[in-house]
């Protein structure tokens, strides 16, 4: 247990990181309408029960939610409007990025590493530049996407069926584009699958 207080530590402070970055910039109005603004426009539509029309397209009046993007997560995390109002999607992204890290750290403590090696590989995975330069500028539904990718492939290694259709159903409803991404991610997994022999369990 005492082993654990340092992965739990670091996870907790960088979940404080990952939700400070946005929130800052949503407290001092320095985040876009036309990204963060529409999804959280949407999220508190959802959460009243409406239609999710929103207002802050250039190109007309209104447009409903899902067709400017088929993107689920914001209605599906849309009921946790009432307990953190404005500050859901943000709260979930970091949340998202936190989960992420984790799925990383049990690949590698799937391969052996140590306690310490996998802080290190944690540390890392959270100081990564491409992952402050995202949420800086709000909600992201492909970041979300992202996030499932390591449990992919732990879900793989573990044969654990349920965790697989799982991540590959939450990274399919993150976004419209997010199938043809799956494309590319699917004969890496078919490969990992097949160097481990697991694939028999894809059919069972």
């Amino acid at each position: 247990m005492r082993q654990s207080w340092p992965i739990h530590g670091i996870q907790v402070f960088f979940f404080l990181l990952f939700l400070s970055v946005p929130a800052l910039n949503f407290w001092f109005c320095r985040l876009p309408a036309l990204d963060f603004g529409i999804a959280n426009q949407a999220l508190f539509a959802y959460a009243d029960g409406r239609d999710a029309n929103c207002t802050f397209i250039l190109q007309r009046d209104s447009m409903p939610y899902l067709s400017l993007h088929f993107s689920l997560w914001v209605l599906l995390v849309s009921p946790l409007k009432w307990l953190f109002g404005k500050w859901t999607l943000l709260l979930f992204q970091a949340f998202a990025l936190v989960f992420a890290g984790e799925g990383i750290r049990r690949i590698a403590e799937y391969f052996g590493f140590t306690k310490v090696q996998q802080v290190l590989i944690l540390l890392h995975t959270y100081s990564i530049g491409f992952i402050y330069s995202a949420i800086a500028d709000g909600f992201h539904d492909n970041l979300i996407a992202a996030c499932f990718v390591p449990w992919l492939f732990w879900s793989i290694l573990k044969e654990k069926r349920f965790v697989f259709w799982l991540s590959f159903l939450a990274i399919l409803i993150s976004k419209e584009n997010m199938a043809i991404w799956l494309l590319f991610l699917i004969p890496g997994l078919f490969a990992l699958a097949n160097k481990i022999r697991t694939w028999k369990w894809w059919a069972t």
